[in-house]
């Protein structure tokens, strides 16, 4: 059947990117509760935190306005160990669902959804659902 795989490759693709979107968000939101990534994710935030040489100064958070800052900072593309967090805890989840074949497939999928946006669009509709009236 000539051209029949074609349209089914492409919504299994676009179902793959909807999961790293939300795998993204969500993995943002909760990148102040896990830490999961190699060394040179440790050693740069090592780099950025306080002298101590703690690495999680550069994930930590004072509070919930700072956290949601982070988060959007994440999700706006900005680079550094909070958005290596993100990417590692999204490819992770989207591997474990079966949405990737391999980590690096997966890793790719969660940086597309933070660098297209998509991410961001799917935190930005939690925002407004949460904020809707109860039973609207």
């Amino acid at each position: 059947m000539p051209g029949g795989g074609g349209g089914r490759k492409a919504a299994a693709s676009a179902a793959v990117e909807e999961e790293a979107a939300e795998s993204a968000e969500a993995a943002a939101v909760g990148c102040g509760d896990t830490f999961i990534g190699d060394a040179s994710t440790l050693a740069q935030a090592d780099e950025e935190s306080p002298s101590d040489g703690d690495p999680g100064h550069a994930l930590e958070v004072t509070g919930p306005d700072e956290s949601a800052a982070a988060i959007r900072d994440v999700l706006a593309g900005q680079p550094g160990p909070r958005r290596e967090v993100v990417v590692l805890n999204a490819a992770a989840a989207l591997w474990a669902a079966g949405s990737a074949p391999s980590l690096p497939e997966a890793r790719m999928h969660a940086e597309r959804a933070i660098d297209d946006g998509s991410a961001a669009g799917k935190l930005a509709a939690l925002v407004a659902r949460s904020n809707r009236p109860h039973g609207t």
